[in-house]
């Protein structure tokens, strides 16, 4: 009788317990999550999150704060995340490429081993872009008075990665070019407009009114296709740079120990508000694809990514600043 009696009340305990946990998970979210972006507001990165998060909202019934920490190539955002609470309610937004230690010499944050994976939102491809100032109109015309110039033309850059791709560029075409580094896009951007820089790689979100207005001129996109949003501007193929295909996704990202059910619940409610007509015609439109992946989707991807970097580091000699 005596056993029968402990075996009943442990079986209550685990009852108990389990119903705890899954009360627990239910109650999530109750309170604000915030969502920190490592570089300043009006990029690309913001935007996205800005549109993707307003749907996430109204799915998840709470609000969603957007708290930019820039510098440091996104890793100071970074890092406030690894280091936070793993409650579901702090995550990382951006592309996680800038803070990788092949690209970071110092406070590098390897996401795949300092926080979980919660969903690729969407892949943007880089385009090339120059000053409406300089003579040419394309990057043939570009190229030859690069190589005719003593010192080539001055880049601009705001992460790493952009150092590495005009590498890339110079062992492919011969372009020389002298990196300009800078906190943020929006600051290469107003470089780029005032002419202090040249040329620079990146999206091509920032740029889009300058593109219409003509102060800015994109050459070619570094993708094998066309994008819709501009079918006249050519691949990088198409101006004699074959397999020179590259580009960033950005995702969110949870410190480590958050518990599966909510990262489920999480990478569910951003894959479907990126499934949103509206949401994903305004993704096209800053140039980029949306992409709503699983947590283990974006990991795939990203390790993927990580490998052809690495090996184009190894062939480049390319040094983290």
């Amino acid at each position: 009788m005596k056993q029968v009696l402990r075996c009943s009340v442990l079986a209550l305990a685990l009852f108990a317990s389990g119903f705890a946990a899954n009360g627990w998970a239910q109650a999530w979210p109750s309170k604000p999550i915030r969502i920190v972006i490592g570089f300043p507001p009006g990029t690309v990165i913001d935007a996205s999150m800005r549109i993707v998060a307003a749907e996430m909202e109204k799915r998840l019934g709470q609000q969603i704060l957007l708290e930019f920490k820039p510098g440091a190539n996104g890793t100071i955002g970074a890092k406030a995340v690894v280091t936070a609470p793993p409650d579901g309610y702090t995550l990382n937004y951006g592309n996680s490429v800038s803070i990788h230690p092949l690209f970071t010499r110092n406070n590098a944050v390897d996401v795949t081993k300092e926080m979980v994976s919660v969903s690729n939102i969407m892949g943007t491809p880089f385009y090339f872009l120059a000053s409406a100032k300089l003579q040419a109109r394309t990057f043939e015309e570009l190229l030859k008075l690069n190589k005719a110039s003593a010192d080539g033309h001055s880049q601009g850059n705001s992460v790493e990665v952009q150092d590495l791709i005009f590498d890339m560029l110079k062992d492919r075409t011969g372009f020389v070019s002298r990196s300009i580094p800078y906190k943020g896009s929006s600051q290469t951007v107003l470089s780029l407009l005032a002419g202090e820089v040249d040329v620079s790689i990146g999206s091509i979100l920032a740029y889009i009114p300058h593109v219409q207005a003509g102060t800015v001129r994109p050459m070619f996109i570094l993708s094998s296709s066309r994008h819709p949003q501009y079918p006249n501007l050519p691949t990088s193929a198409e101006v004699g740079i074959p397999n020179f295909d590259l580009g960033l996704d950005y995702g969110l990202w949870a410190p480590l120990g958050t518990p599966n059910d909510i990262v489920q619940k999480l990478a569910l409610e951003a894959a479907a508000a990126t499934r949103v007509p509206s949401v994903a015609e305004q993704i096209r439109k800053f140039g980029s694809e949306p992409i709503g992946s699983t947590p283990e989707g974006q990991l795939r991807t990203f390790n993927a990514q990580m490998k052809v970097w690495a090996e184009a580091i190894q062939r480049s000699g390319f040094k983290p600043k």
